[in-house]
């Protein structure tokens, strides 16, 4: 018999993409959301609740601590990303970082920076450009 690993997931973040990375998360198999954070604990508790996620966290550090998550999705204001980012990235797990990675040109390329000065693996997200409010601008903009 095959031994399959499974794949841990944790969450930063309580509002509606996280939610939607949750559910997409949980009808793959092999891939279990094992631990949520924010700093809206009412909201993380109610999205905990919904989902069935056992861990809800205090900090990111007791995040890892607890949940040992092999990916993290951070998925919180654009104006606390860079921070946050900042912070998971003392962490060895792998993150996918959901809007866009800084608030501005300079902020980004200093996280770029600091991901490889630390060899950090990440992703980012760039769902904004499948907003029907950036298409509405993309249309406007080719006319």
């Amino acid at each position: 018999m095959i031994d399959k690993k499974v794949h841990r997931i944790a969450i930063i973040g309580a509002g509606g993409m996280a939610r939607n990375h949750i559910k997409a998360f949980q009808d793959i198999d092999g891939v279990e959301v094992v631990g949520i954070f924010s700093r809206t604990q009412e909201k993380t508790k109610i999205l905990a609740s919904d989902y069935s996620i056992e861990i809800v966290a205090n900090s990111i550090e007791e995040l890892y601590a607890l949940t040992l998550a092999d990916l993290v999705v951070v998925a919180v204001p654009v104006l606390e990303t860079a921070g946050v980012v900042r912070r998971v990235f003392e962490f060895p797990w792998v993150s996918l970082i959901e809007k866009p990675v800084g608030y501005n040109y300079q902020e980004a390329t200093d996280l770029v920076s600091l991901a490889s000065k630390l060899k950090a693996r990440s992703y980012v997200a760039l769902n904004r450009r499948h907003l029907s409010s950036t298409n509405a601008v993309l249309n406007e903009l080719s006319e």
